[in-house]
């Protein structure tokens, strides 16, 4: 018996996601004898740049798991293996998921797919009900609009003794603190880059979005400025923090910890500024130089079962993609999970352009890094701090779009 090996190159999701995927290899291999699986995850710092190498030499990982704004640019190479929609629709087709994200409309899905969803993500605003109400604010309008945002975290500022306002990923993860951004882009009814996919963020109107970003993150505690996105949600769990911007992981975590009852019992969920959650999450492709087509197609099939998606733990994974396990979990008439529905439901995705990823790779990478210079510099002119950086940034981007 010829035994197919293939291997997986997974998004990073630390010790624990690493423990889970081998559960899942190891459960996957007694049901199927004759296909042998070997799992690795990507480069947790930068795990466009592993992408990148399996695209340019097309060797190493038969699937990887990429981000879903990405695809795009990857199929711009004819590195990946189509699905025809015959293969699609073995998959259980469009109507199986959430909103297909990798098409903006279901029926579209029909037509060759070259990803196959994996991971819901999206981005949210946690708050504090009891601490709001102290401050005297109204939540139905507290994170509505960016000017809203500010008015709300310096009433909380003053008039609470909750040690951060806010916590944020300013300085750290850059994928997640870009997506964050995105929704004070949209709000002001711009975007990163325009229809023929030049770069548009050194535009006054997307400059001012970004500065009242930045103008928020003056609201949280010194001493958290420089944590990571997990750090910062165990603040807000813990009680330090009276809004939080996380993903559904926050969700779960308050769950998941007795200590962290009182939080959870007066945590809300809203909408960023705008109304547009920045969804996405991940898709598995297959390249080209897959030699097992058809292993790789049954370890996709089981890794996207609405079985197999139901069971994986929301603090690792985040959200299934598989609509059926997404309506099943044992949250589902929770008020925050059904916020955190129809943030991925109304929500708004990058724009699938192949070159979104040069944009979004060099975009987040200098935003992670103004962070803690902002923090460091006092008195700062914001307006001139952001233009001296993004305005060049664009010019480069844009001459490289162009060449």
């Amino acid at each position: 018996m010829t035994i197919a090996e293939i291997e997986i190159a997974l998004w990073p999701r630390g010790s624990e996601g690493e423990s889970e995927v081998a559960a899942l290899v190891q459960r996957y291999h007694q049901q199927s004898k004759d296909i042998r699986v070997r799992a690795h995850c990507l480069d947790s710092q930068n795990p466009w740049e592993d992408v990148s190498h399996t695209m340019t030499y097309q060797n190493g990982a038969e699937i990887t798991e990429v981000g879903s704004s990405w695809v795009e640019s990857i199929v711009a190479t004819n590195s990946l293996r189509p699905f025809s929609p015959a293969e699609f629709r073995s998959f259980g087709g469009p109507d199986a998921f959430l909103i297909p994200p990798w098409k903006s409309r279901k029926e579209d899905a029909e037509q060759t797919v070259y990803s196959i969803p994996y991971r819901a993500d999206v981005r949210l605003v946690y708050y504090r009900r009891d601490l709001l109400a102290q401050a005297g604010v109204d939540e139905g309008t507290a994170f509505t609009t960016p000017q809203n945002v500010l008015k709300t975290l310096e009433s909380l500022m003053k008039r609470t003794d909750v040690k951060s306002p806010f916590v944020a990923p300013v300085t750290s993860d850059r994928y997640m603190n870009l997506s964050f951004l995105a929704s004070w882009v949209w709000s002001a009814g711009v975007d990163f880059i325009d229809s023929t996919g030049s770069a548009t963020f050194d535009q006054p109107e997307a400059l001012a979005a970004i500065a009242d970003y930045f103008r928020a993150a003056d609201y949280i505690a010194p001493e958290f400025r420089r944590l990571t996105p997990n750090e910062n949600e165990l603040e807000f769990c813990r009680g330090n923090a009276a809004v939080a911007l996380s993903g559904p992981g926050l969700f779960f975590a308050l769950q998941q910890q007795p200590e962290f009852a009182h939080v959870k019992d007066n945590t809300g969920i809203a909408l960023p500024p705008g109304g547009k959650a920045c969804r996405g999450g991940t898709h598995l492709v297959v390249w080209r130089h897959c030699r097992y087509i058809e292993a790789a197609f049954d370890f996709i099939r089981f890794l996207t079962s609405a079985q197999v998606q139901a069971g994986l733990s929301g603090l690792v994974f985040q959200l299934p993609t598989r609509l059926e396990a997404f309506q099943a979990n044992a949250y589902a008439d929770d008020p925050n999970y059904q916020m955190i529905a129809k943030a991925i439901n109304t929500g708004k995705s990058y724009g699938a352009s192949r070159l979104w990823s040069i944009v979004e790779d060099r975009l987040s990478l200098v935003l992670i890094q103004m962070g803690p210079e902002y923090f460091e510099t006092p008195n700062v002119d914001l307006d001139s701090f952001l233009s001296i950086r993004l305005k060049p940034l664009a010019r480069r981007i844009n001459i490289t779009l162009d060449a």
